[in-house]
């Protein structure tokens, strides 16, 4: 079987296509046409090919309120009028670009910066305009992307979602992931089910979605439509859009979602792959312990959720050492929350902060004392230990509530 390649067009359907079809191009007459802008030989009947596009772009550029600069200066990205949209969580505000992108900000918190997000559709919009190489090179230049998708179709192969949980099972699914899930979905009347794999946890900082793109779309297409969407967050977004500017779309892409995971005796991802020269990318990391990945992933979030719904000193003191944090990332072995002075430091952060001092507790017992020590000299409480009291001016917080002032 050969493989029919078309690459860079946003969620895999390229050109006019709209949803319900899958990924077509080309010109002249369809019903007599290849399904495709093709590379490379093609078979007699070209029904089997396969894209690779990105689904899912999403960056922050610093600064207050809307402004220019956030977007490239092209039609694609003017403000445009439209049935209301509401601002996504800890943002106040949200403006619509007319290839369906839109940017959420702030009047009052600076630190969150601009959010700009182009999702499947209005990445089809991007691409298909041939816009896309340079809403890259800009995301390079003036943000900072915090999530990018590769999207990868598999039309006419007879591929499956299935075939990714039978080469799990049967030990063929090489992969950086050490968990796979499944969702079902059935419909009334005898219809077609849905069937999602998930590779890797959607905590982690890259994922792989495998489903039925076709039942998904409810079209029906001979040798079906497969979808395998690799999801890229964090420092693996930058990542990402290194490869995919380095690269281009199509061999960054592919390269992307083979060091994430690799199909070892499956037709269909041989096919994608074979005669392929892709550059071997590797991510280097800092190795953390589990104590820092725990508080990496989990108590900065929460802090940062919290502390979103703060708009005094309290927010910014936290926000600075949490960079820092986040930069440098130091912390001594776990230390008991026993003591005196961590039982104090959790009161404080629950009776003047509003903070959840049992999640606090959990988070910290893992973190170790020095985080949480440092959280309170922060917010400029000092520990008196000779008294074992916390004291921020005229106010003193102990262990027990007898004891506070």
């Amino acid at each position: 079987m050969t493989a029919l390649y078309h690459s860079g067009v946003g969620g895999g359907s390229g050109g006019s296509a709209g949803k319900g079809a899958p990924p077509q191009g080309g010109e002249g007459d369809p019903a007599h046409d290849p399904p495709m802008v093709i590379r490379g030989s093609c078979t007699e009947t070209a029904h089997t090919f396969y894209t690779v596009a990105v689904d899912w772009l999403r960056y922050t550029v610093p600064g207050l309120g809307f402004s220019p600069e956030v977007v490239p200066n092209h039609s694609l990205f003017a403000v445009v009028d439209g049935s209301p949209i509401s601002p996504l969580r800890f943002y106040e505000r949200v403006v619509r670009l007319a290839c369906g992108g839109r940017v959420d900000y702030t009047q009052s918190r600076r630190d969150q910066g601009r959010l700009v997000t182009f999702d499947g559709a209005a990445c089809r919009e991007i691409w298909g305009a041939g816009y896309g190489d340079h809403i890259l090179r800009y995301v390079a230049d003036v943000g900072k992307p915090t999530r990018i998708d590769v999207a990868l179709d598999v039309v006419g192969a007879g591929a499956c979602p299935s075939d990714v949980v039978q080469a799990w099972h049967d030990g063929r699914l090489v992969t950086l992931a050490h968990d796979l899930s499944e969702t079902r979905s059935l419909q009334r009347n005898g219809g077609r089910a849905g069937h999602t794999v998930y590779v890797g946890s959607r905590t982690s900082q890259m994922m792989a979605r495998v489903y039925d793109k076709a039942v998904r779309e409810g079209v029906d297409v001979p040798g079906g439509w497969l979808r395998v969407e690799l999801e890229c967050k964090g420092s693996l977004a930058l990542f990402a859009l290194s490869a995919l500017l380095h690269n281009g779309v199509e061999v960054g892409g592919l390269a992307l979602l083979r060091m994430f995971m690799t199909l070892q005796g499956v037709q269909w991802w041989d096919d994608v792959y074979a005669g392929r020269a892709l550059p071997a990318l590797v991510h280097v990391e800092q190795r953390l312990t589990d104590r820092q990945r725990w508080y990496r992933d989990t108590v900065i979030p929460a802090l940062r959720s919290d502390l979103a719904r703060d708009d005094g000193f309290l927010r910014f003191a936290l926000l600075a050492l949490v960079e820092d944090i986040e930069a440098h990332g130091s912390l001594r072995p776990v230390q008991s929350l026993s003591s005196a002075r961590a039982r104090a430091a959790l009161r404080v952060l629950e009776r003047y902060y509003g903070l959840d001092g049992g999640f606090f507790k959990l988070a910290f017992g893992i973190a170790g004392t020095d985080a949480l020590y440092g959280l309170l000299e922060a917010l400029r409480w000092h520990w008196d230990a000779k008294r074992q009291v916390y004291v921020s001016g005229d106010v003193e917080v102990a262990a027990k509530s007898g004891q506070s002032g």
